[in-house]
């Protein structure tokens, strides 16, 4: 009798294990799982330096302040073949392009010159590139009712938050900065603690010199 006992509770503990795993408890979620993607690339132009002029600088301005992930190089290419003083003349162009970008609002900027031997190149050429950071959202199969068509009955296969998370990366004005920041300069490191200790220590800043509104 004992011996029948136990086979049958072995016999009901392995039902019930088999139950249980075939048994899946858990609902897939319905909310989105993935996240804005930020994709590096490398954006580059090459152009006539005679070419390039203020509407051009602002382009790259436009383009840089949101994209740009690097300093912008420039490399202004001439044929040393062409004339004497063709290296000069390379030299005082890549200042004159440097100056543009600078006056558009582009500040960190290096430059070379290169001879090239080509009898193709007639021309001074100049090769702007940086490296680039961009916002883009989750691969959504399918989009919130009503954002791209006029159906606004709910779709249950739709991800919740997939749609909103690709209008976020649109909005974004400087992609770079969803990526932060590796390290902090020191510089800035002193600076905040200069801040943070004097705070603590419950010194008064000292009055901030300017125009005032008040007669005295």
């Amino acid at each position: 009798m004992r011996r029948q006992h136990i086979f049958l509770t072995a016999l009901l503990t392995a039902s019930m294990g088999l139950m249980s795993a075939c048994m899946d408890m858990s609902e897939p979620t319905s909310f989105n799982q993935e996240r804005i993607v930020v994709e590096q690339d490398t954006f580059s132009r090459t152009m006539k330096t005679s070419a390039f002029d203020e509407s051009y600088a602002y382009d790259i301005w436009n383009h840089y302040r949101r994209y740009g992930n690097s300093p912008v190089h420039l490399t202004v290419a001439y044929n040393p073949n062409n004339q004497n003083n063709a290296s000069m003349d390379a030299s005082v162009e890549l200042a004159r392009i440097t100056a543009m970008l600078r006056k558009e609002g582009v500040r960190d900027i290096s430059g070379d010159i290169m001879p090239v031997q080509d009898r193709d190149v007639p021309h001074a050429r100049v090769l702007i590139s940086y490296k680039t950071a961009h916002a883009r959202g989750p691969d959504c199969e399918h989009q919130l009712p009503g954002l791209e068509s006029n159906n606004p009955y709910p779709n249950s296969e739709y991800k919740i938050g997939c749609s909103m998370d690709g209008i976020l990366a649109k909005q974004v004005s400087r992609s770079a900065d969803l990526m932060g920041r590796e390290e902090l300069d020191p510089a800035d490191s002193r600076r905040q603690s200069a801040i943070i200790d004097r705070y603590r220590s419950g010194e008064q800043n000292d009055d901030l010199s300017g125009e005032s509104l008040s007669e005295e």
